[in-house]
């Protein structure tokens, strides 16, 4: 079984992944707080067990009961709180949350149990009841993980599992009752993996696979015809949830966009003919992993095509560019949307397309030199040549 689940949670986690479209890389570092909601299984496969008369943990003289453990199914939800810290594309992280949760399981056997030695029993019919209950859990865990693509993070976590359950056991005949109940707080082990994706620079969600273990806890009953009963509970098994968490990091800001276009020198006096004037620029920004133009940006696209119309040169360049972060592939792609999208917005204001010169260069280029990975506002930019 155990290792079903933890196939089934690799699978999903992969499948997710496949799903997930090429972006540009975002920024993880900073504190978060978030809330999940899921369901979660105990899978106890710990027998129940008797002292004979003589002595003996389950002797010859033991009334055997049929019972080997509880399997249950529940609801859980709460919230977490974690920080990530990104080198690169990778990330290390730390991460703890708390669940209420509604785990249960019960089972009743009943009839005439055989001594463990197989003989009939002398003693009259019983009655043997076991029931289990996880009432709440929280783990505190580390998390590593890759961001290389684009919004999505994919971790392997592990560390400490906490919880408590409820337990009892009964086991009646018409000459005795055995009644156990306790309520410990049981700590142990939990590993898994999960999927997050940022929707924005600031919210995300995720879906996550953990399985714990916080070992086995043995309740005993009072003596009943000079047997006494013990009761041995598991308290493990797998976690399914999904969730959101809101980051409270600081996050780069673009700088001031739409530059004042640059004015041609003025021209030499006769009686030399004047040299022709220099290329105008004109620089167009961009926000983080977008070809979308803002009201700045058209500002300058309009004045660009203005200088155009009044008799400069015949042809405009339109080279686009990005900044360093995600793959070339990717970002090639994303600097020739945005050179095309300034070259709609031209043809628009009246400048002749079959005059516009459109190509993306994508990570080349960059206006400010920064390593590979980081985001940088003033590489994100088509620059008009005219």
């Amino acid at each position: 079984m155990k290792r079903v689940l933890t196939g089934a949670i690799a699978f999903a986690a992969l499948a997710m992944i496949s799903l997930l479209p090429a972006q540009a890389e975002r920024y993880w570092t900073g504190l978060y707080l978030g809330g999940n909601l899921g369901g979660g299984a105990n899978l106890d496969n710990a027998p129940a067990g008797c002292i004979d008369p003589a002595g003996a943990t389950n002797g010859a003289l033991c009334r055997k009961v049929p019972f080997s453990g509880l399997t249950g199914w529940g609801p859980l939800g709460g919230a977490q709180v974690g920080i990530n810290w990104q080198f690169g594309n990778y990330l290390a992280g730390f991460e703890t949350d708390f669940q209420g949760a509604y785990i249960t399981s019960k089972t009743t056997v009943s009839g005439s149990f055989p001594n463990v030695n197989g003989t009939v029993p002398t003693t009259p019919a019983a009655t043997f009841t076991a029931k289990q209950t996880i009432n709440w859990l929280g783990t505190a865990r580390a998390r590593f993980g890759y961001t290389g693509w684009g919004s999505a993070l994919v971790y392997g976590t592990a560390g400490l599992v906490y919880g408590e359950e409820s337990l009892n056991s009964t086991f009646k005949t018409s000459l005795g009752f055995s009644n156990a109940n306790a309520h410990p707080v049981n700590i142990g082990w939990v590993a898994g993996l999960g999927v997050e994706y940022l929707i924005t620079d600031r919210l995300s969600v995720k879906g996550e696979g953990l399985y714990y273990d916080a070992g086995t806890t043995t309740i005993t009953g009072n003596p009943v015809l000079g047997y006494t009963r013990f009761t041995k509970f598991d308290m493990r098994g797998p976690i399914v949830r999904i969730g959101f968490n809101w980051r409270f990091g600081t996050i780069p800001s673009p700088p001031p966009l739409a530059p004042t276009p640059v004015a041609a020198p003025a021209p030499r006096p006769a009686p030399a003919p004047a040299p022709p004037p220099a290329p105008r620029a004109f620089i167009v920004y961009f926000d983080f992993d977008r070809a979308t133009l803002t009201r700045e940006a058209l500002n300058v696209i309009d004045s660009a095509a203005a200088t155009f119309k009044q008799g400069g040169s015949p042809q405009v360049q339109l080279a686009g560019y990005t900044d360093l972060s995600g793959s070339a592939a990717y970002n090639l792609r994303l600097s020739q949307r945005r050179a095309d999208a300034v070259k709609a917005a031209l043809i628009k204001d009246g400048v002749p397309g079959n005059a516009i010169d459109a190509r993306g260069f994508g990570k080349t280029n960059p206006r400010v030199p920064t390593p590979d990975g980081v985001r940088e506002p003033q590489n994100r930019r088509v620059e008009i040549t005219e």
